[in-house]
Parts: structure tokens; C-alpha cells; sequence
């Protein structure tokens, strides 16, 4: 067997491993998209059962503004999984998916940040935390949130692109779309972080109401930290993902960008997911 020969074996086994190491992450993509999204269902309807009971420790704006993330994320699951599925050669779905998935991952940034400055004000400013979330300041809040994708990206919208993002000749506003919400989200994510730590230090200052208070408000800043970090890694593997993707057709990037893409939304779905179960864990 000359040179040329071994070369060419070991480039088509090194090949297939790598095939094999990609359908391996879609595995994985898959088990964490479905069991994740079922696990979070349940505890939405069981935090939306709890939000019934007078008086419940629930009640709160932190479970309101989770509730409002867990259900937005839902609702993209749904729309995916039709046009995926159900429905897919029809055309307004499509276009119903592109806009909720649009939605939902601009959503998702500053629904993390708005948890960890509800720990903020709940650790640190704990007299005024009330005052803050609830009442009307609180349904601005929620109004903004909502509102929140339209006023950083509504304008999108001019562009017929934005329904169609999958056609060839939408590529390279794909690309630039991918890297506005890299961009969006990795400001939020930076914020999070920076406000989650300082809340964790500043914390040991501040002295709560009770010792079985701040011990609950610790844990849930605890678990906002956890999940800054992990939408960090999100955000940062979907820069690179934006940046490849319009070498995706490059055989010699083709690999690197199916790489991105399939670790950028395992992370966005354990990021989402995990937020479920470290609440559970900790609570």
C-alpha cells in the first residue's frame, strides 16, 4: 500500500468517525429536546397549579417571569415539531415557525437577565424587592419583556427573508440574522453573569428578613448563576455558528459548521432544560 492509499483509508476512517461522533450529538439533541420538553411541561402546569393556591411560597414574580420563559420555549417546541413533522410542505407554518423561533431566541436573553435581577433586588435590596415585582411596575415589566424582540429586532420584518430563511437565496441574511441574536444574547449573557456574581458576593453583606429566606433566595441565585454560565456557552457557540454559517456547503468547513450548529442547540436546550431541574434539585 503506497502513501497516497494509507492517506486515503485514514481520511475516510477519520470521516466516519466523525459521522458517527455527529450522529451521536443529534442523539443527544433529541433525547435532551423531548424528555426536556415534557419535563418542563410538567412543572409548568404544576407551578400554574400552585399560582391557584392563596398565600403559596410560589407566588412570586421570579416563578411568574420562569412560568412566561417555560411557555414561550413550549410554544416553540410546538411550532418546530409541526413544521417539522406534521405539516411540513405547507408553507404558513413554516412561516409560523420562523417567527416563533425568531421570537423565542431573542426572548431568551433577557428572560435570564430579568431572573438573575429578581435575585439582585431579592438578596441586596430586599426592602424594596416587593415594591418592585408586583403591582404595576411588574406588568410594565412583563410588557416589556414581551415587547422586548420587536423593539431590538421588529424591523427584521422588512425584509421577506425573515419568513423564509431557509431559501438558497436567503443565505447570507441568515447569516447576519444568526449573528444579531449572538450579539443580543451575548450582551445579556455577559450581564447575567456579571450581575449574578456580584449579587453572590454582595450577598454575604446583606442580612434578609430571616435565616430560612435568604437560604431559599440563595438557592435560586444559585440557580440562576448556573444558568447564566451554561446560556454563556450557548451564546458563544452560537457566534461561531453564525461566522460559519455561510461556509456550510465548503467541504472544507462543512464539518467545523455542523459541529456549531449541532453544540449550539444542545447547549441552548440544556441551558433551557436545566434551569427545570437544578429549580427542582434545589428547592
Amino acid at each position: 500500500m503506497n502513501n497516497h492509499e494509507k492517506f486515503t483509508e485514514e481520511t475516510e476512517e477519520h470521516l466516519e468517525s466523525i459521522h458517527w461522533l455527529l450522529v451521536i450529538i443529534d442523539i443527544c439533541i433529541d433525547v435532551v429536546f423531548y424528555s426536556g420538553a415534557i419535563f418542563t411541561l410538567f412543572l409548568t402546569i404544576c407551578l400554574l397549579y400552585n399560582f391557584s393556591k392563596p398565600n403559596n411560597i410560589l407566588n412570586t414574580a421570579y416563578y411568574y417571569v420562569l412560568v412566561l420563559g417555560y411557555t414561550v420555549d413550549l410554544c416553540s417546541v410546538i411550532t418546530y415539531i409541526l413544521d417539522a413533522s406534521v405539516f411540513p410542505e405547507i408553507s404558513p407554518m413554516k412561516e409560523i415557525n420562523n417567527i416563533i423561533q425568531w421570537y423565542a431566541k431573542l426572548f431568551v436573553g433577557f428572560w435570564n437577565t430579568l431572573l438573575v435581577l429578581n435575585r439582585l433586588t431579592a438578596l441586596i435590596w430586599w426592602n424594596k424587592h416587593s415594591k418592585i415585582w408586583e403591582g404595576k411596575f411588574f406588568a410594565g415589566i412583563v410588557l416589556i419583556l414581551f415587547l422586548y424582540p420587536f423593539i431590538l429586532n421588529g424591523y427584521s420584518f422588512g425584509n421577506p427573508c425573515q419568513l423564509n430563511l431557509h431559501d438558497d437565496k436567503c443565505t447570507e441574511y441568515m447569516a447576519e440574522s444568526q449573528n444579531f441574536v449572538a450579539i443580543s444574547n451575548g450582551v445579556n449573557g455577559i450581564l447575567s453573569l456579571i450581575v449574578g456574581l456580584f449579587t453572590a458576593f454582595a450577598a454575604r453583606f446583606s442580612v434578609l428578613a430571616s435565616k430560612s429566606s435568604q437560604k431559599y433566595e440563595k438557592q435560586l441565585l444559585i440557580q440562576s448563576i448556573i444558568s447564566s454560565f451554561l446560556f454563556g456557552s450557548y451564546c458563544a457557540l452560537t457566534a461561531a455558528y453564525s461566522i460559519m454559517y455561510p461556509y456550510q456547503n465548503d467541504k472544507d468547513f462543512a464539518v467545523l459548521f455542523d459541529f456549531t450548529r449541532d453544540f449550539s442547540n444542545l447547549f441552548y436546550k440544556i441551558f433551557y432544560y436545566s434551569s427545570a431541574v437544578l429549580l427542582v434539585i434545589l428547592s
